[in-house]
């Protein structure tokens, strides 16, 4: 997939398809890390998750933020609430 730079105010945006989106399963408002390669790629990450507060909400939005252990009491009703959602929204 070929994306073009753009100016956006006194930076430079490169915008994401929505399809690449879906794939990551990212959403506004989530924090990534960027890093860049010596070889000059850019590699895109989800930020890691600093509380089970963000981790329920990453696990809700269906993204790779997964980080509450599946023990932890939350967790099935976290899960069973993303699943009604998903169904609900499908």
């Amino acid at each position: 997939m070929s994306l073009q730079i753009t100016k956006w105010g006194n930076s430079l945006a490169v915008r994401l398809p929505s399809a690449l989106i879906r794939q990551t399963g990212w959403h506004a408002g989530d924090e990534i890390d960027v890093t860049v390669t010596a070889e000059g790629e850019v590699i895109l990450k989800p930020a890691a998750a600093s509380t089970n507060v963000r981790a329920g909400l990453g696990m809700l939005a269906g993204t790779k933020r997964e980080t509450i252990a599946d023990d932890d009491p939350d967790a099935k009703l976290l899960k069973l609430i993303r699943d009604q959602d998903r169904d609900t929204h499908a």
